[in-house]
């Protein structure tokens, strides 16, 4: 059939087409392989899929079990209560739609979340400097690929920060790396809650400035340097991971101070006050460049132990704590035009007495994600101010979720779909009612 169809319309055919019918026609032919994982077509098929209003929004959870050791992972049902009480829809707003089987197995207790972008999660195992597994993970088509091993090394008290992002433009997936080196020799652990005597270990330790940055590209399969500096100041991730919203990855950040006397080599950033502002790195994915942005003045003082970068919707967004451990109050800003920092736009006011710990994330429809003490991971709506209680229990740090949208990266590449589930016939006949009727394709979770 495809011999007689020009390619565009093809195109515009399977683009229709659910994932799961288009890793089975990649068995038909090799033009059809060929096709269906090229990066451009990924993309034009996650683009029409990812704006249909029809679809039930999914949300991307894991969670780890210091009993019996486990870390978890699934992907649920994440409609809006109240657009189910209105229309009288009975389904659970929160169910489970797919169980996901993680690829990697952690050396320490659980992986780190380094992002999740376009229908793919980036994991690492670097809690130390002697675990650096960065794998790409795509769990609706099973299939994944572990990265080469970085080039830049880092020693002592040294660390490496992690970003993961989408370039649009050339329709690649990168990986940033971000690498200290320190002055210090001694490896110990973060003590959580923070000593006096662990907080002077830290102020101690001086990082070697500018760090050195690489990127890894999953056209090129390969790491690189990157040539533009990451300036004099040191990124942050405290509860949140690496926030990618409008092309880049952001980070929270703080001026690095590797003078004798402690004066920081950016002194147009500073308050005046002998404090250090606090403020938003960027990392342009198709550029590879570095920019700032300022955080709200009445936000920009405080230490980057309070503070974590998010996204909510498609906008960034900004998480104030009262203090770093057991704040009993936090804050929620918007930047509601990107890059303006007087579009910033406090929010919500949320009370975490009681238990409740950090946010964790935002749902499709605006609630927040909350991890607590005893009753694990809830669901705050800001606006009726209630809690749900989700059933999702786990070490505090282990606790991520976010919005997520299947797509067909990584296809072709390790896929362990059953291929036997459809047949060849079957396929055609699905893609031939789509041309002779004008259907569109959908998922199983409509």
């Amino acid at each position: 059939m495809s011999d007689y169809l020009p390619k565009d319309i093809l195109v515009e055919i399977l683009s229709k087409l659910p994932i799961k019918t288009l890793v089975q026609c990649t068995t038909i032919s090799k033009s059809w392989y060929s096709l269906i994982t090229n990066p451009n077509f990924i993309s034009i098929h996650y683009n029409t899929h990812s704006i249909k209003s029809h679809r039930r929004p999914l949300l991307f959870l894991r969670h780890y079990n210091m009993f019996d050791k486990v870390e978890r992972y699934a992907l649920h049902f994440d409609n809006d209560d109240e657009e189910e009480e209105e229309e009288g829809d009975v389904v659970d707003s929160f169910e489970e739609y797919l169980e996901l089987e993680c690829p990697k197995t952690s050396c320490n207790e659980y992986l780190r979340i380094v992002g999740c972008c376009n229908g793919l999660i980036c994991l690492s195992d670097d809690y130390d400097k002697y675990t650096e597994a960065v794998v790409l993970w795509n769990p609706v088509i099973r299939s994944h690929l572990e990265l080469p091993r970085p080039n830049l090394g880092y020693n002592g008290r040294g660390s490496c920060v992690y970003g993961f992002g989408y370039d649009g433009f050339k329709c690649d997936y990168k990986v940033v790396r971000v690498v200290y080196n320190s002055t210090a020799t001694e490896d110990y652990k973060l003590e959580i809650p923070p000593s006096v005597e662990f907080l002077d270990k830290l102020r101690a330790v001086k990082f070697l400035v500018p760090p050195g940055v690489e990127v890894y590209s999953l056209s090129s399969g390969a790491w690189r340097t990157v040539s533009d500096v990451c300036g004099n100041y040191m990124l942050h991730q405290n509860h949140s991971v690496s926030t990618f919203v409008n092309g880049g990855v952001h980070w929270i950040a703080s001026n690095s101070s590797d003078d004798d006397d402690g004066s920081s080599s950016s002194s147009s950033r500073s308050s005046g006050n002998g404090k250090d502002d606090s403020f938003i790195i960027a990392f342009d994915v198709g550029t590879e460049k570095f920019s700032e942005i300022r955080l709200p003045d009445s936000v920009a003082e405080r230490s980057v132990m309070k503070l974590d970068v998010m996204v909510k919707g498609a906008l960034l967004a900004l998480i104030e704590y009262e203090k770093f451990w057991q704040s009993d109050y936090c804050w929620i800003w918007v930047m509601k035009e990107y890059g303006v920092v007087k579009s910033w736009s406090r929010l919500h006011s949320i009370d975490l007495r009681g238990g409740f710990r950090n946010v964790v994330g935002f749902r499709t429809h605006g609630e927040l994600l909350i991890s607590a003490r005893m009753v694990g991971m809830v669901s705050y709506n800001p606006k009726k101010r209630s809690i749900s209680y989700l059933g999702i229990h786990g070490t505090n740090r282990s606790f991520h979720g976010e919005p997520f949208f299947e797509s067909l990266a990584l296809v072709g590449r390790e896929d362990k779909f059953v291929q036997q589930e459809n047949s060849t016939s079957n396929v055609v006949q699905e893609v031939g009612s789509i041309l002779d009727n004008g259907e569109d394709g959908t998922e199983g979770h409509t």
